[in-house]
């Protein structure tokens, strides 16, 4: 597989972070901390023209999926702390909060069908899963049992996939985790979350993930994981992703 020479999408001094594609993939969403608090901007993946300014709130705000119909973030509130808004592509529509409480609620993932929204919330005392209608945001089922943050869908929509471990926004141990699901009428768990596989640091949290976007992605068929490890909790350097092609070869 060809490609071309890299491309430099932002060139602001402030933090640039949690790029998101668009659904054609002709752009990328992300969060901008150069208006101050920190804001959604947009900015074609070529490189062309200047980023554009999606959110203009005085709060942090953070984009979590980017669908056809709509766009899914998540603004931080002095008083209700995390909460999951969605704006609608369509012109002139006005931004709605799909969950407002006094918890803390984030990390949304839109299903491949868009019916169903999984997100994860400290309700319980400790974040866990939950998944409700979308773009309603009527019913909630908590998916998870021993604590989950990072949900994310099969392709097919019949699973879901997070990380189960500690309550640390930070550094976030433990297991992948893997559930089956139904969703073609009503939202159902079907049986009991499954341990995946295990790590002394099964990806980063906050350090990388939740300033650079979702911190662990699954392929199509829902049998491998790429995601960020580190070899010790006292390292300070950022660990990077190195992708091999063809690695098929190497065994030639």
């Amino acid at each position: 597989m060809g490609h071309g020479p890299q491309v430099r999408l932002t060139y602001d001094p402030a933090l640039d972070a949690g790029g998101i594609w668009s659904p054609k993939g002709d752009s990328l969403l992300f969060y901008s901390a150069r208006s101050g608090a920190g804001d959604i901007y947009r900015r074609t993946a070529d490189g062309t023209g200047a980023a554009y300014q999606l959110t203009s709130g005085k709060l942090q705000e953070w984009p979590d999926f980017w669908s056809r119909e709509m766009l899914g973030y998540t603004i931080d509130q002095p008083k209700t702390r995390g909460d999951l808004w969605i704006m609608p592509q369509a012109t002139n529509a006005l931004p709605t909060a799909l969950r407002q409480t006094p918890f803390q609620e984030h990390m949304q993932s839109l299903s491949p069908d868009g019916r169903h929204l999984a997100y994860a919330s400290d309700e319980t005392g400790r974040m866990e899963i939950y998944v409700t209608r979308f773009p309603s945001g009527a019913g909630k089922w908590r998916v998870s049992r021993f604590g989950g943050m990072w949900p994310r869908w099969s392709d097919q929509g019949d699973e879901l996939f997070y990380i189960e471990g500690e309550e640390s926004f930070y550094v976030v141990r433990d297991a992948m985790m893997a559930v089956s699901v139904q969703t073609e009428s009503e939202f159902e768990v079907v049986g009991v979350p499954d341990r995946l596989f295990t790590g002394e640091e099964v990806m980063l949290g906050n350090r990388v993930g939740g300033l650079s976007g979702w911190p662990y992605d699954v392929t199509e068929d829902g049998q491998h994981f790429v995601m960020v490890q580190i070899e010790g909790q006292d390292k300070v350097t950022i660990p990077m992703i190195t992708v091999v092609e063809n690695w098929v070869k190497e065994f030639e």
